[in-house]
């Protein structure tokens, strides 16, 4: 059956053993088309069936399996976990009542509204049950509902990964197309701070495309290849929903922002709904145009100022030395390499001033048609200064950095070429943490460590796996530097592009897969959503015209004898 769209999540109640043919209730033939975007946001979805015993009775009530639509296309979605081997009959119905319901297409009546025929599944196994209804329609009284088992729906090509898969290849979680061109995933049982990306095919990239997305990133306009991964911060235990849709952004050969957006649920109750995609531009309304002001009275010419004194021409700054704190150190006595370089990056970029205001760590550009901007320092990045006397080498602290590879100083090109070179592992840096610390690598075999992977098999690049770093104590170049300038490493709008390869800070290739790379000040609490991604309960009195006219019919007298039925 064709599915349409799903989110909403759930742990399942008491299965029971016999379900009820027919469901009667007492609501509207229709809502108006005018009133559409009102109800869908002014009330909410659930799902009720067999598996949740018809939502229990009045003295011992079962929730609904939570429907919800958190990035506002009007498709509701609930999933009903862990559904054991059997049939089951069930509904969508609004704030837990029989006020509005929806089952199977009647085509007598050309309705699915207040349907007196079930929607009905059969599994063979346990599985989840995915729910959606279809409010995109200006007749509610035809709303579609459409649903699908994960034992009778293949899965799709996307998956989840993340710290709840421990990034691991292989142990993504599956996704299923729910609409065309639409996929939903669950992460079940999450708690605390965690972070996740989509990928397809199990892979990071495939033949030169990268196939892996995570958060908007504005100054990039992308969500595919994000160097931010999707932050949850989960106060209880929750499941968590994620959709992502590829109908919208660009074409397949240059995907830029297919949006991912999810929601949590926790103890049966919808916490949040987030979207995570680029934010949708509002066209605001046109002011009235204001009336033409009367002319102004011309103002008498104000009298010449005096001309200011001339200032004082300012001291010149002091000079002052720098602290040992000012450096990161390398530890050469066992690696000999004949030069050190430096190379660090964070989420998006990251670079380093000198104390008199020089920039390290990017570099200027002038694109083909003379646009400047900015971009990081290739690799190998930095070279560093060795302090005479000694195998220790020394570079100014960078700002921003979050990762960081001490190198001997071959590019990818040289690499390329048949040269050979040599580096440590991604190592996380923190500037508070390692400022004045000495990073000192342990040589083990006769070769250093484990080849490299790369780009192409000519790639002659050896790869450190041990090492760490400890207080530096020994001896440093001291430098005499005028007043520090105050300097803002963020630079706006000019934010360069990360490199790609193989130091590219996102997990992209084999074991050298990096764990994700948390921002500085841990994960973002997911907010909820505000508008019509949050559905909310009430409308009382429109409740009270839906009983006044239930009752004008003697539907109440079904309605009773329905849901004694339920109970």
């Amino acid at each position: 059956m064709q599915t349409k769209k799903i989110i909403g999540i759930a742990l399942c109640a008491a299965l029971v053993s016999s379900m009820a043919a027919i469901t009667v209730s007492a609501g509207r033939d229709e809502v108006p088309a005018d009133e559409m975007a009102d109800y869908t946001k002014n009330h909410t979805f659930g799902v009720v069936g067999a598996f949740n015993s018809w939502g229990g009775s009045e003295e011992a009530p079962v929730a609904d399996i939570p429907m919800t639509d958190p990035d506002g296309d009007g498709i509701f979605v609930g999933i009903v976990q862990n559904v054991a081997a059997g049939s089951y009959g069930f509904k969508v119905r609004t704030d837990h009542s029989w006020d509005d319901s929806w089952g199977e297409y009647e085509s007598d009546h050309e309705r699915t509204m207040n349907s007196q025929t079930d929607c009905s599944v059969t599994l063979e196994n346990t599985a989840d049950l995915i729910v959606t209804l279809d409010t995109n329609g200006e007749d509610s009284v035809v709303w579609p509902v459409t649903y699908f088992t994960t034992e009778s729906k293949d899965v799709s090509a996307y998956g989840l990964v993340g710290a709840p898969t421990g990034w691991a290849d292989g142990a993504d979680i599956a996704m299923y197309e729910y609409a065309d061109g639409k996929f939903v995933g669950i992460f079940k049982g999450l708690s605390g701070d965690t972070e996740f990306k989509i990928r397809k095919d199990g892979a990071w990239d495939a033949d030169g495309v990268k196939t892996n997305w995570g958060a908007y990133e504005a100054d990039y306009d992308r969500t595919q290849d994000s160097q931010t991964n999707v932050k949850l911060s989960l106060a209880d235990a929750s499941d968590v929903v994620v959709f992502f849709d590829t109908t919208s952004g660009t074409d397949e050969d240059a995907v830029a922002v297919y949006p991912i957006s999810y929601t949590v649920i926790a103890n049966g109750e919808v916490v949040a709904n987030e979207y995570t995609g680029k934010p949708v531009e509002k066209t605001p309304d046109t002011p009235d145009t204001p009336d033409t002001p009367d002319t102004p009275d011309t103002p008498d010419t104000p009298d010449t100022p005096d001309t200011p004194d001339t200032p004082d021409t300012p001291d010149t700054p002091d000079y002052y030395e720098t602290q040992i704190s000012d450096y990161i150190f390398f530890d050469n006595s066992e690696a000999k390499w004949e030069t050190v370089y430096a190379y660090w990056w964070q989420t998006d970029y990251a670079r380093t001033y000198d104390l008199e205001g020089n920039d390290y760590g990017i570099e200027k550009t002038t694109t083909e048609d003379g646009t400047e901007g900015w971009q990081p320092v290739a690799f190998p990045g930095t070279q560093m200064t060795q302090i005479p006397g000694t195998d220790v080498w020394q570079a100014r602290v960078p700002f921003g950095a979050q990762r960081i590879i001490f190198n001997s100083g071959k590019s990818d090109d040289q690499i390329k070429a048949g040269e050979t070179g040599y580096q440590t592992q991604d190592l996380d840096f923190d500037p508070a943490v390692n400022a004045g610390q000495v990073y000192t690598p342990v040589i083990t075999g006769d070769v250093e460590t484990d080849y490299k992977k790369g780009r192409g098999v000519e790639k002659t690049k050896y790869k450190i796996n041990n090492g760490a770093w400890s207080t530096y104590e020994g001896e440093y170049i001291m430098e005499q530097l005028g007043e520090k300038p105050v300097v803002d490493p963020t630079d706006g709008g000019n934010t360069p592009a990360p490199t790609d390869g193989d130091n590219t800070p996102a997990p992209t290739d084999g074991d050298n897969t990096p764990a994700p790379v948390p921002t500085t000040g841990g994960g973002t609490t997911p907010t909820p959503s505000s508008g019509a991604n949050v559905p909310q309960t009430g409308d009382v009195a429109m409740a009270a015209i839906f009983v006044a006219v239930a009752a004008a019919a003697l539907g109440a007298v079904v309605l009773s004898a329905k849901k004694k039925e339920r109970v």
